[in-house]
């Protein structure tokens, strides 16, 4: 009887150390750090508006830090954003590959950061608006687990309309923001995140204010020449 005990005990002890085993460098998302809204940003003379960058840090189920695991933020559900085809590093796309997705490796810390590069195909047809993202159309996931998904907001609302790149931000932004804004508040029209500058989860008055600010910016050292993509890139598809 002893011996069958002792040969319980050690599959026991097996069983939770395989298990801990089978945890290890898998990301929890529970035990990581995400942020919940990704802005799309322009750049001046290849660098990109400054202070927009997001930070992933991914973690396993005992909250180690995850070293070289793959991070891929996912807009492919976003019909009215457009991704460029050149990310800054550490992020790279492939858009025949990957479509619509970045994807960056974590450091020994298990973080990596995002500054995504891009506009979006706001038309403001005659009140009509442009169909969109709504809250949380960013999926994201960390070695195929699936994270929460996140919301994203554009500076550049129209820049996406037409290639090639290299239109700057301007009052035609303000505009046609203006009229998702009014949209908005006449329902049953659809939320739609792009600009939602405040990141709110509504449309108002101080988005509007906020674009006005990048728009003013556009115009000063070291703003001027403003463009939605990274020297020499477009968009994907």
């Amino acid at each position: 009887m002893t011996g069958l005990v002792r040969k319980a005990t050690l599959m026991a002890v097996c069983g939770l150390f395989a298990a801990a085993t089978a945890s290890a460098n898998v990301p929890s998302p529970g035990n990581s750090e995400y942020p919940l809204w990704i802005p799309i940003v322009t750049t001046t003379s290849g660098v990109p508006y400054p202070g927009k960058s997001v930070t992933y840090v991914i973690r396993d189920f005992t909250n180690n830090p995850i070293a070289g695991s793959i991070v891929e933020v996912d807009f492919t559900g976003c019909s009215d954003l457009k991704i460029c085809n050149a990310q800054t590093a550490p992020a790279t796309i492939n858009c025949g590959v990957f479509g619509k997705k970045i994807r960056a490796t974590t450091n020994a810390a298990g973080s990596v950061t995002f500054t995504v590069v891009g506009a979006s195909i706001n038309t403001g047809n005659g009140g009509a608006g442009t169909p969109g993202c709504g809250l949380n159309g960013v999926v994201v996931r960390a070695d195929g687990v699936l994270f929460p998904n996140a919301s994203s907001w554009v500076y550049d609302q129209n820049g996406a309309l037409a290639a090639p790149v290299g239109s700057t931000l301007s009052g035609t932004d303000l505009s046609v923001l203006g009229v998702d804004v009014s949209r908005y508040s006449i329902p049953p029209n659809p939320y739609v995140a792009r600009g939602d500058i405040n990141q709110s989860g509504t449309l108002s008055g101080t988005d509007l204010s906020l674009l006005g600010v990048a728009v003013s910016q556009s115009s000063v050292s070291p703003f001027t020449g403003s463009t939605n993509c990274l020297a020499t890139s477009t968009f994907c598809p």
